[in-house]
């Protein structure tokens, strides 16, 4: 029971790491798109709400 709860466990841990290590590659590239995309997104939400931007 113990080995079948860590190799559970190190599953886990390595689907994590190759999640983690494939989103710091995929962001490096996208970062710069989201945040323009974020930008535009909350300007235009603070224009709906009649807010200066900030």
């Amino acid at each position: 029971m113990k080995k079948l709860f860590f190799s559970a466990l190190v599953v886990v841990l390595v689907v994590a790491g190759s999640v983690v290590t494939g989103f710091a590659s995929t962001s490096a590239t996208r970062a710069n798109k989201d945040s323009q995309s974020f930008n535009q997104l909350y300007s235009k939400v603070l224009q709906k709400q009649d807010l200066p931007l900030q």
